[in-house]
């Protein structure tokens, strides 16, 4: 049976497409993909490595184990044993800091050879779908696959973050490239590429592990017969080889095998506290929340230092059978959350707030305008008499660094409390605007509505396609409120920021300057003055204004104290040219990448191609997500662990998509048919003069 008209797989009788269709087609994937996510890089390089909730924490640990090698000189084993008890080094796996290692032993900047890499490597990975599926099922189906992988803002934006775990799916869809190959015609070194490439995969992120021997047992199913358990044997060995240098460093310095990496306890006990909201079940939800459950556990105050040390490995262990027992004593729960997990790994851009990790998986699309582009001076650390005393907020996020202002060179609006009342106004019947403390504060005070915008200032000019940053002096606050910077209709945000984010921000900030202690977070009520700084490009708007709005439940009235306001700018924003590629990249994105859609065109691929009974292609592309829905939902998991689920689930969205082209065509060309055929419907040559027709 047919999968659908024209997308068989090809045979080996099949005439040979040409190959310049093949090239160009490969060709377009590749610039679509590098521009997707340069784009997104535009947006969000600044956050990803300044904004308090980035993964620079984790960056800095593969930075160390950079710095070891560099040291001494020694990539996988150490010139030292391991302090005893100390487990540090085995974390993680150490692909990623040898490659930060080689790049910066190259002189060369660790961030942006990084992103380079980074970029191109799941560009490839988008080459190589469009390969499988051309392989698979046909070169139209690949091509919309290769597409859909190109334009995915989730593997755009996570490509992006300095973390190993968009590099370790590249030799997953690698491994799944050669293993098709040996499909169509069995060979020894298909099979030696395709298990030495998960192996690799190991040397960046441990959890690709168990696909060697997943796999390994499929190996005989996908292939023809004739030599199927050596193919696997193959298979199974080559994959191990690559991962037994790690396995006997480990041995070497621990005594003990570890296959690459412990993380199991920790993961599987704040897996189990993700989902236990209340803390009743005593997991703990974060790695500072582990630490501190390790001292309770076993009354060892020294715990609280670290993950790994001491005893890093008898901890973690220690961990790992607290969670075991969670899960004998409520087995149905676990069971259920496994589920709730599984379905958080399928799923896209949508509206419905799930909590951390969960919400991961929202991305936002690239932006339709050229963001803020002028590079910033950043303060250094302030001390102890005004540390905390600002933030910067660029793209709603808070950075940990304020900028340095040009002063008054750049400014072009300021506003004191009374300039703001006099010329700015209410917006709900509810809330209040007064001028207090000898006219040196504005108080809004908002209703008890949830989001409604509680007060506008008047209008503030601006140039289009500029930069600039808004420096807004705050006095103190209560409740939930954000401030907007809108369209003059309030109907387009410029930037927005959640007000309580950025105060607590500052007051951490200022804590850890006078403490020393990065476990101390006071509440925001302890800063009363607040400089918050937000970076904006107007895009193509002459005239703004400022918006304070409720941000949620307010429990009350919310309430904010305003001293002052100054508009700065920098300049023209770079990038005019990519406007219009953005507006279609986001248009795209829009339409395709929400979980009501995309989840939806993925299960029909599968079942598709369940129903035209193509059993081993189906297994070929599902093996990968199968694993991870499986491996994963057991344990803590965030969306940049199971990325390698989404390239291959594209391609199930994409048989759909080239199923229903197929099907819209034929109906089209059925109508056009009917339509001729009707009695007294006119004919080609009756619509010819008749000297014509003779002719």
């Amino acid at each position: 049976m047919q999968l659908c008209a024209g997308t068989d797989p090809p045979s080996s009788d099949r005439v040979r497409r040409p190959a310049l269709a093949t090239g160009l087609m490969g060709l377009t994937i590749l610039v679509l993909a590098v521009g997707a996510r340069t784009l997104q890089w535009q947006d969000n390089h600044v956050q990803i490595t300044r904004s308090t909730t980035s993964l620079m924490g984790v960056f800095n640990r593969y930075r160390k184990e950079m710095d070891r090698i560099l040291a001494e000189g020694a990539i996988v084993f150490p010139n030292e044993q391991p302090a005893p008890g100390d487990a540090r080094m085995l974390a993680h796996p150490p692909g990623y800091s040898i490659l930060m290692a080689a790049i910066k032993w190259k002189s060369a900047p660790v961030y942006e050879w990084l992103w380079v890499i980074q970029i191109a490597a799941d560009a490839a990975a988008a080459l190589l779908i469009f390969l499988i599926g051309s392989q698979l099922f046909g070169r139209r189906i690949g091509f919309i696959a290769g597409l859909l992988v190109a334009i995915s803002p989730q593997l755009a934006y996570y490509c992006l973050l300095l973390t190993p775990d968009s590099l370790a799916a590249l030799p997953v869809v690698a491994s799944v490239y050669f293993l098709v190959l040996a499909m169509k015609r069995p060979r020894l070194r298909y099979l030696i590429c395709s298990g030495a490439l998960i192996g690799l995969s190991c040397w960046l992120a441990a959890n690709s592990m168990g696909l060697i021997l997943l796999l390994g047992l499929l190996v005989p199913f996908l292939l023809p017969s004739g030599n199927r358990a050596k193919y696997a044997a193959v298979f199974v060995i080559s994959g191990l080889a690559l991962i037994a240098p790690i396995s006997i460093r480990n041995l070497v310095a621990y005594h003990r095998f570890i296959p690459i990496s412990i993380q199991a306890g920790l993961s599987l006990v704040e897996g189990i506290g993700d989902f236990d909201r209340e803390g009743k079940l005593g997991m703990p939800r974060s790695d500072q929340e582990a630490r501190v459950k390790d001292v309770e556990w076993s009354g060892r105050p020294e715990y609280a230092s670290s993950l790994w040390f001491p005893d890093g490995i008898e901890r973690d262990r220690m961990r790992l059978s607290r969670g075991l027992g969670v899960v004998r004593e409520r087995p149905t729960w676990f069971l259920g959350i496994m589920c709730q997990r599984a379905a958080f790994m399928l799923r896209y851009n949508d509206t419905k707030s799930y909590g951390w990790p969960q919400d991961s998986s929202v991305v936002g699309f690239v932006q339709a305008q050229p963001p803020f582009s002028h590079g910033l001076a950043y303060e250094p650390r302030q001390n102890l008499q005004t540390g905390g005393r600002k933030v910067l907020v660029f793209n709603s996020q808070v950075l940990d660094e304020a900028a340095t202002l040009p002063g008054d060179a750049g400014l072009v609006w300021s506003a004191s409390p009374s300039d703001l009342l006099a010329s700015g106004r209410t917006l709900t019947s509810g809330a209040a605007a007064t001028i207090e403390g000898n006219g040196n504060t504005l108080a809004l005070a908002g209703d008890s509505s949830n989001y409604d915008d509680q007060f506008a200032s008047g209008p503030i000019d601006v140039r289009p396609n500029t930069d600039y940053i808004l420096s807004l002096q705050t006095t103190g606050s209560r409740g939930a409120m954000a401030v907007k910077i809108l369209t003059q209709d309030r109907k387009v945000a410029l930037a927005s920021l959640n007000l309580a984010d950025a105060l607590r921000a500052a007051a951490f900030k200022k804590a850890q300057a006078a403490a020393g202690d990065d476990s101390v977070e006071p509440a925001p009520a302890q800063l009363p003055d607040v400089e918050i700084q937000t970076a904006f490009a107007s895009g193509p708007r002459d005239r703004l204004c400022l918006v304070v709005s409720n941000n949620g439940d307010p429990l009350g009235h919310p309430t904010l104290g305003i001293s002052g306001a100054r508009l700065i700018a920098l300049g023209p924003t770079s990038g005019q040219i990519t406007h219009l590629p953005r507006l279609l990249l986001r248009a795209a994105q829009k339409l395709l990448f929400t979980t009501s859609r995309t989840v939806p065109l993925i299960l029909a691929g599968f079942a598709l191609c369940a129903f035209a009974k193509h059993w081993r292609v189906l297994v070929a592309i599902t093996a990968v997500p199968i694993y991870y829905l499986g491996a994963q939902s057991p344990l803590h998991t965030e969306y940049r662990y199971v990325l390698g689920i989404h390239y291959f689930a594209l391609v199930g969205a994409a048989i759909t998509l080239s199923c229903g082209f197929s099907l819209c065509s034929d109906l089209i060309r059925r109508l056009a048919r009917t339509r001729s055929e009707q009695p007294g419907a006119m004919r080609p040559e009756q619509a010819l003069p008749p000297q014509q027709v003779e002719d």
